[in-house]
Parts: structure tokens; sequence; C-alpha cells
């Protein structure tokens, strides 16, 4: 890939230049063209540019699948997505409540102490929160501790146990529906 500049002053005419610079480049096959211009301008540079394009070649067809007009930022877009380096878009609230309320409503039958609370209002809302927390202190559902089973416990442990066990359940299940999104 070759990068070429055009430079001057602003009285030379760069855009005749750019235009034929363009066309002696795109006669060879496998070639592209990219403008680059400014992002607050790009429309009206690419109209223009393009339409000198069109002009220059006197024919009644034109393509400009060869020929780009890009600003600093989508240039930047453009490679990195044709090299893979660009991740999935991430999933805002208003998606993530939606696959919350999927997840749940799939494995509700599972739910013994959260049956009821998922049609409570704000429950996704507090799940979603609590999955972030926990995001953000490195924790793994795989990971939760659960008490040992074997052991004798309170009502109130037991209780606490199927609490940690129902939200591994929903959070294992959220994050495998997020894995294939």
């Amino acid at each position: 890939m070759t990068l070429q500049f055009v430079t001057g002053t602003s009285s030379t005419d760069h855009q005749t230049t750019l235009i034929q610079m363009a066309r002696e480049w795109l006669l060879e096959p496998n070639r592209e063209v990219f403008f680059l211009v400014p992002n607050y301008n790009k429309f009206e540079r690419e109209m223009e540019l393009l339409t000198a394009l069109k002009e220059a070649e006197e024919s009644q067809s034109f393509s400009t699948i060869k020929s780009q007009v890009y600003s600093f930022q989508r240039l930047s877009w453009y490679f990195l997505e044709r090299a893979g380096h660009l991740g999935k878009p991430a999933l805002n609230e208003t998606g993530s409540t939606l696959l919350m309320r999927k997840v749940l409503t799939q494995i509700s039958e599972q739910l013994v102490l959260y049956r009821r609370e998922v049609s409570q209002k704000g429950f996704i809302a507090q799940l979603l929160e609590l999955y972030q927390e926990f995001q953000l202190g490195k924790i793994e559902m795989n990971n939760l501790m659960l008490p040992d089973e074997t052991k004798k416990q309170s009502t109130q442990e037991a209780n606490f146990q199927m609490k940690l066990k129902e939200l591994q359940l929903i959070f294992l299940t959220y994050e495998e529906e997020l894995s294939q999104t």
C-alpha cells in the first residue's frame, strides 16, 4: 500500500492534481484510492471529488467502488474492521435488559426463590447492577464459593446457599446468551 501526500499553498489547484493521479492509479487492476478529507466537510468534498472523477472519465457509467472519500475517523474504522480488530458492538442498557428478561423466562422453572421476583418492577435492573458489580470486582460465576452442602445448615444459611445457586444459574445463562449475540 502506497501513501502519497499532495502539498502546496492554498492557491494551488490540488483537486485537479488529485483527480489526475487517481485516474492513473486506478488504471492498474486491484488498486484503490482513498481521499482523506476533514470530517467537518466530508460530504461536500466527497461530492466534489466523485463528480470530478466522473467528469474526467467522460463516460455514461461510472463506479466509485475503487475510489472512496474518508475522514480520519472513518478511514481508521475501515482498516481496523478489515483487519478484524474491531470487536462486537457493546450491548446497551435496553439490550441488556431484554436479554436478561429472555434468560429469566428460559430458566424460570428452575428458579425457586427468584421465580416470583422475575415479574417485579426493578428486579431485572437490580440483577444487571449486581452482575456489573461482579464484573467490576472480577468475580466469575463459576468460581463463586458456595457453602458445603454436607454440613448442617440453619434455614438462613440454606436460603443464602439457594440464592447463590440461583444467581449463579441466572448469570451463567446470561453470559452464555451474551456470547451468542
